[in-house]
């Protein structure tokens, strides 16, 4: 994520940054959140774990579904969050995860 956040500098305004490989934000919560504040971005979300990659792609088809009707704003990431919680239980096998630009 080091070299990731550099590239993407300033550069993630008001986007929530998902990552759909296996294992990548299977890594301190700290790094995420200094990815988080480098990128500018809302949140970052991904998995923790393997995954199979028929189940993870209904549940991003889900995802994108359930961001899709909300503001990507500091006020609209709450409820986003708060649907994603709601979704990625339906699919805790994945071990999902979004950490956002909260405090």
């Amino acid at each position: 994520l080091l070299r990731l956040s550099e590239i993407l500098k300033d550069k993630c305004k008001n986007r929530i940054i998902i990552f759909a490989s296996c294992n990548t934000l299977n890594i301190d919560k700290r790094f995420i959140k200094n990815f988080i504040k480098s990128t500018g971005a809302l949140a970052v979300c991904g998995y923790q774990t393997d995954v199979n990659w028929v189940t993870s792609t209904a549940f991003e088809l889900l995802l994108l579904e359930g961001v899709q009707d909300y503001e990507f704003s500091g006020r609209g990431i709450g409820a986003i969050e708060k649907n994603l919680d709601k979704i990625s239980k339906r699919f805790s096998e994945l071990n999902f995860r979004m950490v956002t630009n909260k405090a």
